[in-house]
């Protein structure tokens, strides 16, 4: 926090939950939630707590969130405030050093499940005393106590004259009878007895499923973030199957295995196009203090628009710029992730991203875009830069930034748009700029409202306006079936060594096989991811997809690796993430 600001803590359940900043904290009924509450959606609210404060976010489909008794999407925390989570009221307090830290979610499962394991086997051990079976342990306490012997005696006898004084049930006065019927002798005449039914046996299998786990084609993990898996064209076109594709060796990663049934002719005619020719896009976002909102939604949907990107165009490069303003007192100008299949990176780096910085109304607009202009692309793909911010280009700036444009844009298979967020705080002069520089990129301005979700806005521009509807439906089905686990990746999980290895070498890795990572974290697994994350020799993007995976299974803030530098941490962070991993399941 600031200097000056309170540490805080909430009041929930007669309990101080302390907040640590550089933490984001779960809300819901969900066993992985930080914080459980019993009536609340299975993920209803996030809080994350920066260097600035503490802000929370509604995440609920219906029940939404109460902030001081009024709904909210997002609120900034103070003390003494309320959050009405499912009708469970939690109060905002400064914490004065009692409040207790909240556990990862992780850790407090696998304390759970190490505490069942010692029940069972106390209780084995007792069961086990002295190797004495129930009739033995009887007989010892009738010799150590007779009288029990002489009760029991006692109560058999009297059980036995009541039961010889209790009289024969009667019915209409008469006694019941008993009645025996001699069938052989009463059948008629040249007739046996009746033939028994005949009992036809079921023929035995021969399968043997060593492990129930594996005998589910599709299993779902309960994953909040990790990017999709792979997957398979649309239509296939005769150019298209000479391009060099993505592996899908080592679990695979077809998530829509159907997509020929998406979408109008025009919009498969679109994707067979791109599918043969390419497709590149570069989202440039201004990262000062008044895109807060834009960052957070960037950081929730980038997942969803690299998986939705790879099924419709499974060679798909993307790259990411984020920018702030000339200064000593900004901590940087640009920083960037250059275009690349490794959607694992993207997604990684987006995570170090935060909103600060800026204070004067321009910002460095034209650093941003140019650092798009230089990526390496290629020459016959389609290029889409995108360009989000709320906040004009330097005037002095602006004859040179549309010139520099229209030069991008020249061969006619380039394209810059625009996206105005917050556009009742970004002002005429933001809207003038982001105009005038999607007029010059052939593309479009719009402005786009915080509840929007940003990247799905990015995906339409790079496939058209006018499959807005089609993109609707790709993306519905990839989120029914985003966190799908295939058996053969669960085969590659369990068994380990080489295999899995050669798995996660596979460019870009599987998503699904990424999913059987983090489904049931077991320690010899997160070893092996560990391994690899420090070993020098281990490919960029399998770094970056075992942190991804790390990052999950640890329930860690940002994923440990340098998404700049490709550097894996620090020795002595290492030897704490491999302590943690001795705290997981064998």
């Amino acid at each position: 926090m600031d200097p000056g600001s309170p540490l805080l803590a909430l009041r929930l359940g007669g309990l101080s939950h302390a907040l640590e900043p550089g933490r984001d904290y779960l809300l819901g009924s969900a066993e992985d939630c930080d914080l459980r509450i019993a009536d609340a959606e299975s993920v209803h609210a996030r809080l994350m707590v920066t260097n600035e404060g503490v802000s929370a976010f509604d995440l609920s489909s219906q029940s939404g969130l109460l902030h001081n008794e009024e709904k909210a999407n997002s609120a900034e925390l103070r003390p003494g405030d309320r959050l009405s989570i499912a009708g469970e009221v939690i109060v905002v307090m400064a914490d004065d050093g009692t409040a207790a830290l909240v556990p990862i979610p992780a850790m407090r499962n696998a304390a759970t499940a190490r505490r069942i394991v010692k029940i069972r086997a106390a209780a084995a051990a007792l069961r086990r005393t002295d190797g004495s079976t129930f009739s033995q342990l009887m007989a010892a306490e009738l010799r150590r106590a007779p009288w029990m012997m002489i009760s029991l005696m006692l109560h058999f006898l009297l059980l036995l004259l009541f039961w010889w004084l209790t009289p024969t049930k009667e019915i209409g006065g008469e006694s019941l009878a008993r009645l025996g019927i001699d069938v052989a002798a009463g059948a008629p005449a040249g007739q046996g007895l009746p033939a028994p039914p005949s009992v036809v046996s079921e023929p035995e299998l021969n399968d043997v499923h060593e492990d129930p786990e594996l005998l589910v084609e599709e299993q779902v993990v309960a994953t909040a973030d990790g990017p999709k898996p792979e997957q398979r064209q649309p239509v296939e076109n005769p150019t298209l199957s000479k391009r060099t594709r993505p592996s899908t060796r080592g679990g695979g990663g077809n998530l829509v295995r159907d997509e020929k049934d998406f979408g109008s002719g025009s919009f498969k005619k679109q994707v067979a196009a791109l599918q043969e020719s390419g497709l590149e896009i570069v989202f440039v976002f201004d990262s000062t203090g008044s895109m807060t909102r834009t960052i957070l939604d960037t950081k929730s949907t980038i997942v969803e628009m690299l998986d939705v990107l790879r099924t419709l165009v499974p060679d798909a490069r993307i790259g990411l710029v984020t920018y702030r303003d000339r200064g000593r007192g900004e901590e940087y100008l640009v920083r960037e992730v250059p275009l690349d299949l490794d959607y694992w990176r993207a997604t990684n780096f987006v995570q170090f991203v935060s909103a600060e910085g800026g204070g004067d109304r321009a910002e460095d607009v034209r650093a941003g875009l140019n650092s798009a202009f230089r990526q390496h692309w290629r020459t016959t793909a389609r290029r889409v830069v995108v360009l989000a911010g709320d906040a004009p280009a330097h005037p002095e700036d602006l004859n040179k930034l549309l010139q520099e444009v229209r030069t991008f844009t020249t061969n006619g298979r380039s394209f810059v748009h625009t996206l105005i967020t917050s556009p009742d705080r970004a002002g005429d002069d933001t809207k003038e700029h982001f105009t005038l520089i999607a007029e010059a990129g052939h593309g479009t301005c719009e402005p786009i409202e915080n509840r929007d979700r940003i990247l799905q806005r990015v995906l339409t521009l790079a496939f058209g306006a006018q499959f807005e509807e089609d993109l609707k439906a790709v993306i519905s089905q990839v989120d029914r079936e985003r966190e799908r686990v295939d058996v053969k990746s669960l085969h590659l999980v369990r068994e380990g060594g080489l295999a899995l290895r050669q798995a996660l070498r596979e460019r870009p890795v599987p998503t699904t096989l990424w999913n059987a990572l983090v489904k049931r974290p077991r320690r010899a697994t997160a070893a092996a991811l560990l391994d690899m994350l420090a070993a020098t020799s281990t490919p960029s993007h399998t770094r970056h997809a075992a942190a991804a995976a790390l990052q999950k299974i640890f329930e860690l803030p940002v994923p440990p690796i340098d998404t700049e530098t490709n550097d894996p941490p620090s020795a002595h962070r290492m030897e704490r993430l491999r302590a943690l991993a001795q705290q997981l399941p064998e």
